[in-house]
């Protein structure tokens, strides 16, 4: 097609979709960190907006943590039983 002069092509110009996994929390707090070390050194007029990122940032760790609900066995390591044991045999105080 012929516009003005101009080919216009149908064809959409966006860009394809990343084909990445996003990173986890603590990855995404360890680019802020390394971000806050550039701020610090080059650009210091960044420092409040990585310092407010990496505040909400550890939020929702604190907060994706404390939401999971852990069972009275995570407490207790779990020790394998005993077969073939021949209770009476055994000295049992009672």
């Amino acid at each position: 097609m012929v516009v003005n002069g101009m080919i216009v092509d149908d064809v959409d110009s966006k860009e394809d979709p990343i084909d990445e996994d996003p990173p986890s929390l603590y990855e995404c707090l360890e680019m802020v960190r390394r971000l806050c070390v550039l701020s610090n050194t080059q650009q210091p007029e960044l420092n409040p907006f990585l310092m407010h990122l990496q505040s909400k940032l550890t939020d929702v760790l604190l907060n994706s943590n404390i939401s999971k609900q852990r069972s009275i066995y995570d407490y207790f390591k779990s020790m394998p039983l005993k077969t073939g044991v021949d209770l009476g045999t055994s000295n049992v105080l009672i």
